[in-house]
């Protein structure tokens, strides 16, 4: 039976999740009081700029972040897909609401906690399961090989060390024809640079300690060059598919005014954008080398 908040919902908004894209499916979590208690306030902190400001622009570019990861499951039906640094499972409920056989996972539990209950609130809204796996786990706490279709990473890889190893094992974890999907801030902007480095000077690689006490290598806003990750890969059997470039805006009122400026914006001016989406393949016979 469903909880009296979400029978509510399911009462008040009989379509409330009926929506065509991501970014309207997260709105619909930041505009309707779905989380209660400390899951609530763990929600809105980690999406805290968006819920101040989920206007056009800001849900323009949430779109653009997974557009090849969609694009990707449309034409893969069934899909197996790993999401690792799920945070609080935006994009793994959105996969697994579209039909996708998802694993997600995350290092911490807070944020899993997250995950969890917006699963069973839209499990009980849906009234029925998602194919969706939420394990606090670390990429190298993963075994096996050759497991998904799909691996897909959004602003996690500059927090994952060692990094070698993080791209060995996300190429071991992918099927042969498989993709690697990889959603990062682009190291060629200035501005995010000259950010980052005020923020945290020249100390890229920092020791984590989880809520359990354990202790991680950690990636302090190492942001990779596309350029880089494309050599990386490819030096794992990877072919590149696709690098491309998106946002050039910050999150306020007045960039929806340029939103048309954004969508013709050449693609070789790449330090005028603030992210890039890689998109590589995995192809059948190569190996690391």
């Amino acid at each position: 039976m469903a909880s009296p908040n979400v029978e509510e919902a399911r009462s008040n908004h009989p379509h409330m999740f009926l929506v065509e894209n991501i970014s309207d499916f997260l709105a619909v979590w930041l505009s309707k009081d779905l989380l209660q208690g400390t899951e609530r306030e763990i929600f809105e902190r980690y999406y805290q700029s968006y819920k101040r400001k989920f206007g056009k622009y800001m849900k323009y570019s949430y779109d653009q972040q997974s557009y090849e990861l969609m694009e990707i499951l449309e034409e893969t039906k069934n899909a197996s897909v790993l999401e690792i640094g799920c945070g609080c499972g935006t994009e793994s409920l959105w996969m697994a609401y579209q039909g996708a056989r998802v694993t997600a996972i995350d290092i911490q539990e807070d944020r899993l906690n997250v995950a969890r209950r917006r699963q069973e609130i839209l499990e009980e809204y849906l009234e029925r399961k998602l194919h969706l796996t939420i394990e606090k786990a670390s990429l190298f706490d993963l075994s096996g090989s050759g497991l998904f279709d799909i691996v897909w990473m959004e602003q996690a890889l500059h927090h994952i060390e060692p990094r070698e190893k993080a791209l060995d094992r996300i190429t071991d974890l992918v099927k042969e024809g498989g993709f690697i999907i990889i959603s990062e801030a682009n190291a060629w902007n200035p501005l995010i640079q000259m950010r980052l480095l005020a923020k945290r000077g020249l100390k890229t690689v920092i020791e984590y300690e989880d809520q359990q006490g354990i202790k991680h290598a950690y990636g302090n806003e190492r942001i990779i060059f596309p350029n880089t990750l494309c050599r990386e890969f490819a030096k794992r059997g990877i072919v590149r598919e696709n690098v491309r470039f998106f946002r050039l805006f910050p999150n306020m009122s007045w960039v929806e005014h340029l939103m048309g400026f954004e969508r013709i914006m050449p693609q070789w001016l790449v330090p005028f954008f603030g992210h890039y989406n890689y998109i590589g393949k995995k192809i059948s016979g190569r190996k690391h080398q």
